[in-house]
């Protein structure tokens, strides 16, 4: 509590000395309440999570044979999820781009030299995952299914240039889609979800799914470092909960209407099993998302190591 000014003023220097402890006093409540609900994370570990200098992150290349002899019910002959993967991979490549831009932003901001490494890293798998997956949009297009429409919007909405103080914004954005992807990338890993795909677009998922687990703190990090507000963070959290229903619904529709199969009930039952029925996917992603709103979350809380470890030979 602020202690109250006697109303006795003796002398000016002595008002000035009291508000002077009154603002002191004041100052040390603020900064312990904010220590309370905001961590700024640095290179040591806290609450059992890996430091920068155990982090391990591999930039692959792998050699996937992504051709329109592909079929085109990839996954296990189930159209409906095989159009919503290709949904989600029609935003891979200029989203990936985006993170890139976001993070590169403060590249020279930052004076830890592991995390600096392993923002190089990231950016090197981000730049592979974007080329894949552009290889992969290809053979889509190839078989009928164009989406030059919508990547024309899409590039149009991720390139746009932001004033510089929204720097932290774009990169708050940039965290909450990596926690998103991670969250993704963990389950389908766990799950084996991806075993009814075709071998080389399970390969292509899972490779990508891996490099997101072992990258999934790296622009967590750097938000953390230039910035440690919680308020930021959450800002960009919301901002992309309530876009992302939208950017995936657009290529879902639209790859659906080039397949005119928007009105089929069976599709949409097929989706329905897959998110909420029997595999219960979305159901289980929402709990995967929920540890982002506490004030002390970190990625690396969740430990990943042994998932990653098991399935780094399959992606080599």
């Amino acid at each position: 509590m602020l202690p109250r000014l006697s109303k006795r003023k003796t002398t000016g220097d002595a008002v000035g000395e009291q508000m002077d402890e009154a603002h002191a006093r004041a100052a040390r409540a603020l900064e312990k309440w904010a220590s309370a609900t905001i961590v700024r994370v640095t290179s040591a570990a806290i609450d059992g999570r890996e430091t920068f200098a155990e982090r391990s992150i591999t930039v692959r290349v792998p050699d996937l044979p992504l051709d329109s002899a592909l079929p085109v019910d990839w996954y296990g002959g189930r159209p409906g999820v095989t159009c919503f993967l290709n949904a989600l991979g029609a935003l891979f490549p200029e989203g990936e781009r985006f993170f890139v831009r976001s993070v590169s932003a403060y590249r020279n901001d930052i004076d830890d030299p592991a995390l600096r490494r392993d923002i190089a890293k990231f950016i090197g798998q981000e730049v592979q995952h974007g080329g894949m997956h552009d290889r992969y949009n290809a053979v889509l297009c190839a078989q009928g299914i164009a989406l030059d429409g919508f990547f024309r919007v899409l590039r149009l909405i991720c390139r746009s240039p932001a004033p510089r103080f929204l720097r932290p914004l774009m990169l708050s954005i940039t965290v909450a889609v990596e926690h998103f992807t991670s969250v993704s990338a963990r389950l389908a890993l766990q799950l084996e979800s991806l075993a009814p795909a075709h071998p080389a677009l399970r390969q292509l998922f899972e490779w990508h799914a891996l490099e997101e687990l072992e990258h999934k703190a790296v622009a967590f990090d750097v938000l953390q470092y230039v910035s440690g507000s919680y308020i930021v963070r959450m800002a960009g959290f919301l901002l992309c909960a309530i876009h992302a229903w939208l950017f995936l619904a657009v290529p879902l529709l639209w790859i659906l209407a080039r397949r005119r199969l928007v009105f089929s009930t069976r599709i949409w039952w097929d989706l329905a099993c897959w998110a909420f029925l029997r595999e219960r996917m979305l159901l289980r992603f929402v709990k995967g998302v929920l540890p982002y709103f506490h004030p002390r979350f970190h990625p690396d809380q969740h430990d990943d190591r042994a998932l990653i470890a098991r399935f780094a030979p399959r992606v080599a």
